[in-house]
Parts: C-alpha cells; sequence; structure tokens
C-alpha cells in the first residue's frame, strides 16, 4: 500500500490536485496508525489536513482531523484526541457526512470515558448508534454497540450493558468480525 501511494503522489502533485493530495497523505497516516508509528501518523494527517483546507474539502478536512484524533490517541493524549475527534463531527454534523461521523462520535465517547465523564461516554455511545440505525450501517452499529456496551458496563449499568453486548454480538458473529467479538465477550465476562 506504502508503495502505491509513493507511485501516486508524485502524479497528484504534477497535476494540482490537493483533494487526491490530502487522501493519499490520509492513507498513508492511517498506515502508519496501524504501524503504531504515531509520529509518522500525526505528519501524514497534518499534511493532509493542510491540503484539505486550502481546496475547501469539508470530508477530507474531518477525515485528517479524525486521523489526528487517532494519532493522539494511542499515545494516551486523551484530551488532545477529543479535541480533534470533537472538531471531526462538528464538521460531519455540519456537512452531513454521517458515514464519517458516528465512529468518530465513538471515539468522543471513548476518550470522555478515559476523562472520566462515563455520562457524556454512554450519551455519545448511544447517538451514535442511533445514527448508526438510522442509515443501515451494521458495520458502524457494531462499533457503536461494542463501545456502549463497555461504556455502560463501567457505569455498573449491568443489564443495559449485557443487552448492549447481547446486540453488538448479534451483529459481530455473522460478520466474522472477530475482534469486536473479542471485545464483547471480554465485556460480558467483567458483567458477570
Amino acid at each position: 500500500a506504502m508503495h502505491a501511494l509513493d507511485q501516486a503522489e508524485p502524479i497528484a502533485v504534477d497535476l494540482g490536485l490537493d483533494i487526491a493530495r490530502s487522501r493519499i497523505h490520509y492513507t498513508r497516516g492511517n498506515l502508519y496508525f496501524a504501524q503504531g508509528n504515531a509520529d509518522a501518523c500525526t505528519t501524514q494527517h497534518n499534511m493532509a489536513l493542510d491540503l484539505a483546507r486550502q481546496s475547501g474539502d469539508a470530508e477530507c478536512e474531518a477525515r485528517a482531523l479524525s486521523g489526528l484524533g487517532d494519532a493522539q490517541y494511542v499515545p494516551g493524549r486523551m484530551l488532545t484526541a477529543l479535541g480533534y475527534f470533537r472538531q471531526c463531527v462538528a464538521i460531519c454534523d455540519r456537512e452531513g457526512l454521517i458515514g464519517v461521523e458516528i465512529p468518530n462520535r465513538c471515539m468522543v465517547g471513548h476518550c470522555t470515558w478515559y476523562t472520566n465523564r462515563i455520562d457524556d461516554a454512554i450519551a455519545e455511545g448511544q447517538a451514535a448508534r442511533a445514527s448508526a440505525q438510522a442509515v443501515g450501517s451494521s458495520q458502524a452499529e457494531l462499533f457503536a454497540q461494542e463501545s456502549l456496551s463497555l461504556f455502560l458496563a463501567e457505569a455498573g449499568r449491568y443489564d443495559e450493558a449485557e443487552e448492549a453486548c447481547e446486540k453488538a454480538l448479534a451483529l459481530a458473529r455473522p460478520a466474522h468480525a472477530r475482534r469486536y467479538e473479542s471485545a464483547v465477550l471480554y465485556v460480558q465476562a467483567t458483567i458477570r
């Protein structure tokens, strides 16, 4: 993937395609995130953000802010990550970018959970779940349900957490989403 991006970037530069360049840097940043390289991830997402703002592309801007949130989340800079995720969600709300909004709303929930504002985290999880259900995105709903199950369990609202776990498992298992399934099974074990 890095090789393909390295080949695409000079073409986008030569043609002056700032939106494509923003997407290239965003994708490269995500690859660095997956490798655990927070510094390179941050650099790439900052480049993506600059190009998105230059071109006036709201979706690229929202995605770059999301990537910067991820880059800060990895080393545990929760308040900084929260700021980026909130900026992303604000753009998504304004521009109707629900596909980008839902996972980032979940991440707002995770960051607020880490800052010990559990009721706010639950509200974000519930809002993300409602948006995912409204648009019929089972993948986004799965992330929201998994997040919500964790937040509810941490709040000691075990009956609601158990229900969220069951709904998440009902989405994860047919999709063979083992990462989510294992996380939800962990929450269920904690509850029980």
